[in-house]
Parts: structure tokens; sequence; C-alpha cells
């Protein structure tokens, strides 16, 4: 205890803690607890009361999670699940809770970033469907090894028309039919896809009526003035629907 004074009383206790200014606190201990609110939660170095660590606002802590696998699966692909706990499911190991997560249309972008490289492809997949996934995300998944990824981005209508262009040229044949029937395709790449090699991707670009008059007769089409589109006279095959 603090040495009494040559008056016999004993003087209060001081905080001690470190100060902003690299000084000792010469507050009382008793009145000074929240001033240093970083001080350990075991009191400071001055002996005074124990105070609360400051929260870290950018690293919240991670909400906590039902032990329960249904339950789990529940909040994945529940619509009013907190965004939070959507990003603290998706990164749990259970592949059939991060695939729940990446088809929810409620969770957010960021999180579904972060699933884009899920190294299940399934999980990919239901990425690159959901319509909440960013441009710069979709992009990406464009390039991925596992056409069944690629094939939701061309057919994704929020697809940037840039990742459209460039999955048009995609050697898979699937994906370039995807892209020509996608709505947000622009008139340019459809054009393109009219001298597709492929006789279904020629056709269904060319009989969308956005398609630029000089694709619809490279693919052997023509519009009959009421919105219809029919094969040049002598073409085979049969009318199609525009």
């Amino acid at each position: 205890m603090p040495p009494a004074s040559s008056t016999g009383v004993t003087p209060p206790k001081m905080c001690g803690q470190p100060t902003v200014t690299g000084g000792a606190c010469r507050n009382l201990a008793r009145s000074c607890a929240a001033n240093h609110p970083t001080a350990g939660v075991g009191g400071g170095a001055g002996g005074g009361p124990p105070t609360v660590p400051a929260a870290d606002p950018f690293n919240p802590p991670a909400p906590p999670l039902p032990a329960d696998p249904n339950e789990r699966l529940a909040l994945a692909e529940g619509q009013s699940t907190p965004p939070e706990v959507l990003a603290a499911l998706a990164v749990l190991p259970d592949h059939a809770v991060r695939w729940e997560v990446a088809r929810n249309p409620v969770t957010p972008p960021e999180t579904l970033a972060g699933l884009a490289s899920d190294p299940g492809p399934r999980v990919r997949i239901r990425v690159a469907a959901n319509a909440n996934t960013l441009p710069g995300t979709l992009a990406g998944l464009a390039a991925d090894p596992d056409a069944g990824v690629r094939w939701d981005v061309a057919r994704n209508p929020v697809t940037p028309t840039a990742t459209l262009t460039v999955l048009a040229a995609d050697p898979d044949l699937r994906a370039r039919r995807l892209v020509a029937t996608n709505p947000s395709t622009p008139p340019g790449t459809l054009a393109g896809l009219a001298a597709d090699p492929d006789a279904g991707v020629r056709e269904a670009a060319a009989s969308d009526r956005r398609c630029p008059p000089a694709g619809r007769s490279a693919a052997g089409l023509l519009n009959d003035g009421a919105g219809r589109s029919v094969r040049f006279e002598g073409d085979p095959g049969t009318d199609v629907a525009g």
C-alpha cells in the first residue's frame, strides 16, 4: 500500500497508466478507468480498475452458428438471414452449406466474390448464376476451367457486355449458344455469332431482333416485315421464330 504522509494520512492511489503524450496519468485511479479503454482487462499499469478493450470495427467477431447441420442449411438458404451470418456460413467446410449460400439471392456480392474461388465447381456455378454477383467476379468466372461455370456466366442477364463478347469466342459450343440467347448480348456480338461455324449458334443469334441486318443476312435469314425471321428461298431448314 502507498506510504503514509508525514501527517499520518495515506495519499489516494493515482492511475499511473501511460498517456498519449508518453507520461504517466496522474488522475485518481478510481475515476480514471474510462480514460484508458485500451488497457488490458486485468487492469492498468498503475493497478487501476480493469477496463474492456475497444472493439475493432473493421474486424467484427464472427457470429455464433448453430451446431446442427440442418439448422445451418436452413440459415444458408434463408432470405432473411443476416449478411454477416451468410458470410460466416460461406467459409464452413460443409459443401452443401456453401452451395446454398452461393445460390441465395440475398447473399452479399463480397461473399459471392469469395465463393467464386471455391474448390467445388457446383458452388462456383451457383455464384455465376446469382444476380448479386459483381461484374468483376463474373468476368473472372468467364475464364473458369469448368465449362458449366462459363455456361451460367453466359446465360446470366447481369453479365457485362464485355464479358459476353469474350464468351462469344469460347471454344465450348454451348457457351456460345447461351451468349446468343442472352438478352444482354450487344448487337455487334450477335452479328459476330451470326457467322459462327455452328448452325445452331448462327440461328439463335440471327433470330434475335437486335441482330444487325448484316448479321442476319450472313446467317441466311431475312425479316419479313412482321417481326418474324424467315430463311432465304432455297436455304435448307425451317422457319425460325424471331
